[in-house]
Formats: structure tokens, sequence, C-alpha cells
């Protein structure tokens, strides 16, 4: 792994460490997660507009692994919400992350926003599905979490992105 990605990592595990830690407000007016995983039940509702964007297959995937996910959710916890590398500062040795949106769910979910594949990696695809489960890997492991469920969450998160191209009548293709 690039020692550009693994220092990304480690500060991105950090962030989502700190936030696993931080407890949860007894009254707030966040939204839950399952609010805007929403968006891919709507899309499949009116697939029929969408279907040379998401295929049935895809979006069907992510209904019943979004399902599952929230059905069988450890804890919730107050989330960024928008946790990528962007929004992901250095202030002196510590990192933080701006741009909250807030919102309530599992951490897995949080995790999943990492941008685990770089541009430049789109250059050789049959590296890309290695790389992918090597770096799942990796961040399930900063974060003592189940890769099986981290990836369900990244695919989870990759449809759910699409959809919101989608309802801003934008090219899904572009969320990935």
């Amino acid at each position: 792994i690039p020692e550009s990605i693994t220092n990304s990592m480690d500060s991105y595990a950090d962030i989502i460490n700190n936030i696993k830690s931080l407890p949860m407000p007894k009254e707030h007016n966040f939204r839950h997660i399952s609010d805007w995983l929403k968006a891919i039940d709507k899309i499949k509702i009116t697939n029929s507009d969408n279907k040379d964007k998401i295929p049935e297959y895809l979006l069907d995937k992510a209904i019943d692994l979004k399902n599952h996910l929230l059905n069988s959710a450890d804890k919730d916890l107050v989330l960024h919400g928008d946790l990528h590398q962007d929004n992901i500062l250095k202030n002196q040795d510590k990192y933080i992350a701006i741009d909250p949106k807030g919102i309530i769910g599992e951490i897995g979910f949080e995790a999943a926003a990492f941008d685990f594949i770089q541009e430049y990696e789109l250059n050789n695809l049959k590296n890309i599905p290695d790389i992918y489960k090597q770096r799942i890997s990796l961040l399930a492991d900063k974060l003592n979490f189940d890769y099986k469920r981290l990836s369900e969450w990244v695919f989870v998160r990759m449809i759910l992105g699409a959809a919101w191209f989608i309802e801003d009548n934008c090219d899904p293709s572009k969320s990935l």
C-alpha cells in the first residue's frame, strides 16, 4: 500500500475511533441513516425510468444489504455523515474533521465513505479487486470492525451515492 494511502487511512481511522468514543446525546434532532437510505428504495420504485443508470440486480442487492445492516446494527452513534478525505484537515499534529452533516447510525456507515481506490489506480482495472479487498481489510482491522460488514456498507453507500446523483438528474457513474 502506498504510504500516502496508509497515512490517509491512519488519520481516517483515528477520527472514526474518536467518533466511536463519543457518548450519544440523550436528546437530539439528528436524522437516522435509514432516512438517507430511503433514496435507494425510491430509485427502485422509479427504476423504470432509470434502468440504464443502475441495474436492477444492483438495486435489489443494495436494498437487501441495507435492510440487513440496519436490522442488525450494533450501536447507533452520532456520525459525521460525510467523512471523506477532503473533509479531514491536519491542524498542527492532529487531524480534524470538518463540514459534518450530523446523522445517527452505525459506525460502519461512516467508515464506508473512505476513498478505497484512488483515481490514478483506475488505469489498471485488473488490480482493483485485490487493492479494494486489501484496503477494506486494513481499515476493518484499524477500526476493530467486521470486514464483511464494512464491505457491505461500502456497497450500500456506493449505490446510495448513485441514487442521489439520479435524484439530481446527474450521471450516477460520476458518484463512484
